[in-house]
Formats: C-alpha cells, sequence, structure tokens
C-alpha cells in the first residue's frame, strides 16, 4: 500500500483496501472482512503510525500517513465524492468559502500528496482526487 499512498496522498476507500488485500493474500487465504481492517486499523491507532478509518458520507475510508484531517478537508472530500474533480470557483460556489480558505486546503492538501493539480493554459486550475 505504500506504493499507492504516495499517489493518493494515503487515503483510501475502504472496500478498495479490502480488495487489494484480497488479492496479495490470495484466494485460499483467509477470508477477512472491512470490519477485520476497521478493527485492525483502530489498533495500530494506539502506537501512532497514522492510520485512521473515517466516513466521507457513506464510503468508509482509510487513512495511512500522519497527517491530521481538519474539518475543512473532510468537506472538501466530501464535496469531491460526487465530482470527477474540483475548481476553486467550484468550493466558493458549493461551499461558500472565502478565497483565503480556498486556497489554504488546496495548499495543504497538494503538499500531503490528496490532491493533484491539473494546469491548462487559459483555463481554471483543476484538483483531482485519486482516491475517488
Amino acid at each position: 500500500m505504500s506504493s499507492r499512498a504516495s499517489l493518493s496522498g494515503g487515503i483510501i476507500k475502504l472496500s478498495d483496501l479490502l480488495t487489494q488485500l484480497e488479492e496479495m493474500r490470495g484466494p485460499n487465504a483467509y477470508k477477512i472482512t472491512e470490519n477485520d481492517i476497521e478493527i485492525a486499523v483502530k489498533k495500530m491507532k494506539v502506537l501512532g503510525s497514522g492510520f485512521n478509518v473515517f466516513s466521507i458520507g457513506s464510503t468508509k475510508m482509510v487513512q495511512s500517513v500522519p497527517h491530521e484531517l481538519s474539518t475543512d478537508h473532510l468537506t472538501v472530500l466530501t464535496l469531491v465524492q460526487n465530482e470527477d474533480h474540483i475548481t476553486k470557483s467550484l468550493i466558493k460556489q458549493k461551499l461558500n468559502w472565502e478565497d483565503n480558505r480556498i486556497d489554504a486546503i488546496i495548499n495543504i492538501m497538494l503538499q500531503s500528496g490528496i490532491i493533484w493539480i491539473d494546469s491548462v493554459e487559459g483555463q481554471e486550475d483543476q484538483y483531482w482526487f485519486m482516491t475517488f
């Protein structure tokens, strides 16, 4: 999962993680469930490993890198759940946030690798979330 973490900012859908684990373990391995993963992640939290399970709407997500997700992170992640990508103007339109708040959260998410930027000359920058 570490190579994938660099592509997704360390956030993955719980269902996708389960699929990846099943593929790695092979068909003869003991069957695991999403609940098993949640229990394992909760146990690892006491070690300060950076693992966490959280929800975006009805989708459970696993965080595998140590950075704090604020309510602004979660709000933007909830917004992008229904979009292929987002723009600053979409965030402003949907959330009615000021430009400095939008810039701050976008910059943090870019630095942590949660989002990727797609810049096309003459167009507004688009921000893509590899998790969704």
